[in-house]
């Protein structure tokens, strides 16, 4: 990115907006979801939060810096001497400001996604690695902000005060910058590849195992950014950039802001994907239904009620692919008042086996169970034994579903 990138206080502000805003509506959606499947809060959950308010705290150091033209304004802009040295004295607070909340931020990220990975995947030995990991990157973000803070020794005042005061006192600051960008940048990559040997050995089909993949491998932007901020870092730090340097700071301060709330969107990104697939799906019915009958078609389709259209609620594209649909069975006559969505299993006890959609009356009662279906991608139903099992002809209600790739329910 060129220096004149870093001279745009207007692209600077929109930039930071922009993202503040996709940040926020990933969590809000990544909320909504939980309680849409009446899910509990998870320790993940809480650290996002946690991410999303220091996410917003670098927005509004990022508008701050701008405003008060200690951002993307180049120093010849200004010629009085004391309008600049009040300038510098406000970026070296922005940017003390900027290094801790900026270590906070990307430490509660990799922190939720470590934890949705707790969450994902219950094999042991991957939990004895995780449990280790989560101790790491806890160390790295407190020793990082401690590293920050005693960077001068015992003259905490030098690294606000004269520049004299900070090249006697503050000689560590640069290798322990080195030392905080290189971690960084390392504890993203190792954090983004966990999953992968995991989702690998999982029974799935290559189609499935890739689109899982790329679901994590969103957080790979957020690494980009945190080479972008290091690259400039060390370039500034080695004497070997020329750029002006609140043009270089404003650089570094913008991809830092940049890897946090791109961390935000790749933490939520794997539970948002039943949400925004239903939120979608409507739309595109609704744009297929206008150009049929522009064209002068008809449409077919039957108008569904809201209840089918929440996430709580199923359709036929969400049933596995083992449970077979009797023919002429609408969505309308599943969902009719004193009728429940039954499964009727042949063969593998506790709900395991050949099912077919059936409806029976709901007075019928059984005791609950829970089944997984091994061949729809990791999908689990919670079932209803109404009679049989055990390896014999039976019927279940299926009461409920959830998919680890999309809520975070866990998969052996």
């Amino acid at each position: 990115m060129t220096v004149e990138v870093y001279s745009n206080p207007g692209g600077i502000i929109a930039a930071t907006v922009v993202t503040q805003v996709i940040a926020l509506l990933a969590v809000g959606l990544r909320f909504y979801s939980r309680r849409c499947k009446r899910q509990q809060f998870i320790v993940s959950d809480w650290l996002i939060i946690l991410a999303l308010i220091i996410g917003a705290g670098l927005a509004s150091i990022e508008i701050y810096g701008v405003h008060k033209e200690a951002f993307a304004y180049p120093i010849g802009a200004t010629f009085a001497m004391d309008v600049l040295m009040e300038r510098f004295d406000i970026l070296k607070q922005l940017q003390l400001a900027l290094i801790i909340l900026g270590v906070a931020g990307t430490g509660f990220v990799k922190l939720s996604v470590c934890f949705l990975y707790w969450h994902l995947f219950s094999r042991v030995v991957f939990r004895r690695f995780l449990a280790v990991w989560i101790g790491i990157v806890a160390l790295w973000m407190v020793g990082a902000i401690i590293g920050g803070l005693t960077q001068c020794g015992t003259h905490l005042y030098a690294v606000l005060g004269a520049p004299e005061d900070y090249f006697t006192y503050c000689k560590a600051s640069v290798p322990i910058g080195y030392a905080v960008m290189a971690s960084d940048v390392l504890t993203d990559f190792v954090t983004l590849i966990i999953p992968i040997p995991v989702v690998m050995s999982l029974s799935l089909d290559r189609r499935t195992k890739i689109l899982t993949l790329l679901t994590f491998m969103v957080g790979s932007l957020s690494v980009g950014c945190s080479i972008a901020k290091t690259y400039i870092y060390v370039i500034q730090a080695t004497g070997q950039s020329t750029e002006d340097a609140i043009l270089t700071t404003t650089g570094l301060s913008l991809w830092n802001l940049l890897e946090v709330q791109i961390g935000i969107l790749a933490a939520c990104g794997p539970t948002l994907r039943q949400v925004l697939s239903q939120a979608i799906h409507p739309t595109t019915s609704s744009i297929k239904s206008l150009l049929s009958r522009l064209s002068g078609g008809s449409s077919t389709g039957t108008r569904t009620s809201n209840s089918e259209n929440q996430c709580y609620n199923y359709n036929k594209d969400e049933l596995p692919s083992f449970v077979k649909i009797p023919e002429g069975t609408s969505l309308e006559a599943l969902h009719s008042p004193g009728v429940m969505r039954v499964a009727k299993v042949r063969g593998g006890g506790n709900g395991r086996g050949d099912m077919s959609l059936e409806t029976v009356d709901s007075r019928v009662s059984g005791t609950s169970t829970s089944s997984r279906d091994d061949r729809d991608d990791g999908a689990f139903y919670e079932m209803k034994d109404v009679s049989g099992g055990n390896g014999q002809t039976g019927v279940v209600k299926v009461t409920r579903k959830f998919d680890v790739r999309s809520t975070g329910d866990s998969m052996v």
